[in-house]
């Protein structure tokens, strides 16, 4: 006696909305965004052309919900810690930014974010809005959860008093190109892992900002 399976979407609804996401962002890195089919979307995702389009209306939709869940979860993520580390003195700012910067480079060289940095960047010069969504979605929130942080440790007296932005882009920029040497040109070089890297990048940025203080 054969057994009828019921359909993949009727089994675990909750999760129909991500199993969507997760195709779609496999089709676009794979096909570019402008190959990408919705009928291949849905066909990975196991769900009919129909069903796919009740949930998103297009490709724009789908790309716009990928970079906002990625958002979601580096923010949270960053928020989480630094609930978890809670106030402290402005000694102190070196260890929280360490902790602070694992946790970011933890999600920035993550092949799903490399993966839309990538998507962004490769299609952005055909389709600008989809560099624009990414870096409203991603960038700028991100960044403002640092530039607040940075902003804090200067009141505090433990940085140097320079554009809060400028010095988030500085840290930023630092782990954006060891994440993009790991992850997209592929190199295995020891300095590159985290445990090995943090420190020394912290090292170099905070030797130009902490202030002197007088022995």
């Amino acid at each position: 006696m054969t057994v009828k399976r019921s359909p993949r979407w009727t089994r675990r609804p909750a999760d129909r909305p991500d199993e969507i996401l997760d195709a779609a962002q496999s089709v676009f890195i794979q096909c570019g965004y402008g190959s990408a089919s919705m009928g291949e979307i849905a066909r990975r995702a196991g769900v009919s052309p129909g069903l796919l389009y009740r949930y998103f209306r297009g490709k724009e939709a789908l790309f716009l919900a990928l970079v906002r869940r990625l958002a979601e979860r580096v923010t949270g993520e960053l928020r989480r810690q630094l609930g978890a580390q809670g106030a402290g003195p402005a000694a102190d700012w070196p260890t929280r930014l360490t902790a602070l910067a694992a946790r970011m480079y933890e999600h920035i060289s993550h092949p799903r974010t490399m993966g839309l940095f990538q998507l962004a960047l490769g299609e952005g010069h055909r389709l600008p809005e989809l560099s624009r969504i990414f870096y409203r979605e991603v960038v700028q929130r991100v960044e403002e959860i640092f530039t607040a942080q940075i902003s804090q440790a200067m009141r505090e007296g433990a940085l140097r008093h320079i554009d809060p932005v400028v010095a988030h882009r500085a840290f930023a920029g630092m782990m954006l190109i060891c994440a993009m040497e790991r992850r997209i040109f592929r190199s295995r070089r020891r300095h590159l892992r985290a445990e090995t890297l943090i420190p020394q990048l912290i090292g170099v940025y905070l030797s130009g900002l902490l202030v002197e203080r007088q022995r």
